[in-house]
């Protein structure tokens, strides 16, 4: 036997589309979206077509393939922050990325897959090196793509992909919260809490040789 360990999947007809929680908003027009701790996890997942072709090397070399476990997944992985952009960018859209510590993030929890947003991720090493995979459709296209097929066939409103989600859409407590956020940040700021709009180098940047001091006397 051998055993292919899949990751998430995404493509048409996908159980839990997490990328329907970004199109939905879109089509909805909501103007920011709210993720996780920046929204830079990365997690493991593959398109569907690139992860059927893993089964296919795997049985077109049965001499290599066979009592072996192989990790599949993409080859490139992207942040769920950098999956919004490219679903955005399909949709010829533009939306806001608002950030929230996991703790209070409940409306990006459903997009994340995971109860933390920590990096979860495999190593494919094996797969490439033994069976010769490669992707067969690369992220940058494959995630259009299905992008596409969701805007042409999308989930009912409330139906039984939304509830496999667990996204209830609920856009007045995204608002709340947002509102509470940005009321907290300007609070802050009138108290004496400004953001540092640049950082010196450490550094001297002397102009002309012979130790001269730099301009920030370094």
């Amino acid at each position: 036997a051998t055993i292919l360990r899949y990751p998430y999947v995404y493509g048409p007809h996908q159980l839990v589309p997490r990328e329907w929680c970004v199109i939905r908003r879109i089509l909805d027009k909501r103007p920011f979206i709210i993720v996780a701790d920046g929204g830079l996890t990365l997690g493991a997942h593959g398109y569907a077509g690139n992860l059927a072709r893993a089964v296919l090397l795997a049985i077109d070399q049965p001499g290599v393939s066979q009592g072996q476990i192989y990790n599949c997944r993409d080859e490139r992985i992207l942040t769920l922050r950098q999956t919004i952009e490219v679903i955005a960018a399909a949709m010829n859209a533009s939306i806001e990325i608002v950030n929230f510590p996991h703790e209070i993030a409940g409306p990006a929890r459903p997009m994340l897959l995971r109860e933390h947003s920590y990096h979860w991720m495999t190593d494919i090493s094996k797969l490439k090196s033994e069976l010769g995979y490669r992707d067969l459709l690369p992220v940058s296209k494959a995630l259009p793509k299905t992008v596409e097929w969701y805007l042409k066939n999308p989930p009912q409103r409330g139906g039984e992909v939304e509830k496999r989600l667990t996204d209830p859409f609920d856009y007045e407590l995204e608002d709340r919260l947002v509102a509470i956020q940005r009321d907290a940040v300007d609070r802050m700021k009138q108290a004496g809490v400004e953001e540092q709009k640049s950082r010196p180098h450490p550094y001297a940047h002397p102009k002309a040789p012979g130790g001269a001091r730099d301009h920030r006397e370094r």
